[in-house]
């Protein structure tokens, strides 16, 4: 029987891709899986690695270098970067022009995607979309791609890079046989854009085997999670340090678990010593499984996406599933995506208001006062996981690819 081969491609570092990590094994159970990928930060070597050696089902190809590792040839690629931005600006979009300016591995991923025949090609990250559709064109394969973010909502229209995005999706989204999407609102910004796409949303959840077994019953201090690849300026932190500090009363811990600068470290340490009496703790990243259950210590697992530019008002945000399978109840600030996820499960934690102290922090009183509804609001996340995981949604993506779990 002749086993398909798939090969997923992207713009990124796996330990930073969760969704593509996720999909690659899942489509290993069925299919022959390559996966190419990029360097971006040298301290995910490390977790990538560990995904690797957990995955031996699947060929893990790696393309260019980052700083550390290869300053030199890293100066290359970002120099060749520049020079095509140059020729972008003077003689426009020929030569595939403004994926060169924007991506700095483009013609890399297209290089190696090029040697390796497949019946299905995926990409990620924009950066990669060149090298699915050309690929596919070679070998007749099925292209498809995952919108993960609004590409083009996440810069100005008046920055340059705008039109470089505008111009690299208008290139090649047409010629795309298949496409996913990580929230429904970025699934239907797609569409309006491009009318015969038929764009299937996929939810970033994951494992149901994640699923909390036991829960943290002692609400002595009240404890607060968030997490991301680096914590940093204006992610919605500072409210919640803020609002911590109008509750004079109780003591409150916040975990915030990621990369951070120096510069930030200073500079959180300085609003936290303004505004809180609360304990404030850093944990630097850790493997996919351990987050969970880091989260699982916690009660709250914080969604405090701003809406700094639309594609951030309206992307979902993987901490919700992550948070719902820890078994925390979820504050949600008030972004397009989040209200409307909100508006379908309520009954797992709060909305809150942008930027509104005095609400956030009369939701954390409310919790610290009623501890019968936290335990309610927790109990309906940890259920909700029943429905909303990984193997119910990886069906969408194998039913996506004319496939069947």
């Amino acid at each position: 029987m002749k086993i398909n081969k798939v090969v997923i491609i992207t713009h990124g570092q796996i330990c930073a891709q969760p969704r593509t990590v996720k999909q690659a094994i899942s489509l290993s159970t069925k299919y022959d899986v390559t996966v190419i990928y990029c360097p971006m930060s040298p301290w995910g070597d490390q977790f990538d690695n560990t995904i690797i050696c957990k995955n031996p089902q699947i060929k893990w190809i790696r393309v260019g270098a980052h700083q550390i590792e290869n300053p030199l040839k890293y100066f290359f690629l970002r120099l060749r970067r520049t020079i095509w931005q140059s020729y972008y600006r003077f003689f426009g979009s020929r030569f595939h022009s403004a994926l060169k300016s924007f991506s700095l591995y483009s013609q890399d991923l297209l290089t190696e995607a090029r040697k390796h025949e497949a019946d299905i090609i995926i990409g990620h990250n924009l950066g990669s979309i060149r090298a699915v559709v050309e690929t596919s064109k070679k070998y007749n394969a099925l292209s498809c791609f995952d919108f993960e973010d609004y590409h083009r909502g996440e810069i100005s229209k008046k920055n340059i890079e705008f039109q470089l995005i505008k111009k690299i999706e208008d290139t090649y989204v047409v010629f795309l046989d298949r496409c996913f999407s990580a929230s429904p609102l970025i699934a239907k910004a797609y569409q309006s854009l491009y009318p015969k796409l038929n764009i299937i949303t996929i939810n970033n959840c994951f494992s149901v085997n994640y699923q909390a077994k036991i829960f943290n019953e002692d609400l002595s201090p009240l404890k607060i999670f968030w997490f991301s690849q680096h914590i940093g300026k204006k992610r919605g932190l500072e409210q919640m340090i803020r609002s911590i500090g109008l509750i004079k009363d109780q003591k409150i811990e916040l975990t915030l678990l990621g990369n951070i600068s120096a510069l930030d470290k200073i500079y959180f340490e300085k609003l936290i010593e303004k505004n809180t009496n609360g304990i404030v703790n850093f944990l630097p990243p850790v493997e996919e499984k351990k987050i969970f259950e880091i989260a699982s210590e916690h009660h709250i697992g914080l969604a405090s996406e701003t809406g700094k530019d639309l594609n951030n008002n309206i992307a979902l945000s993987n901490k919700i599933f992550t948070y719902h399978l820890a078994g925390n109840a979820i504050l949600f600030s008030n972004t397009e995506a989040q209200e409307h996820f909100y508006n379908e499960h309520s009954n797992i934690g709060f909305l809150y208001s942008n930027g509104n102290d005095y609400e956030l922090a009369n939701l954390l009183r409310k919790y610290i006062s009623q501890p019968e509804l936290l335990r309610e609001h927790r109990q309906n996340s940890i259920h909700l996981s029943s429905s909303l995981n990984w193997e119910n949604e990886s069906k969408k993506l194998f039913n996506c690819l004319k496939t069947s779990t």
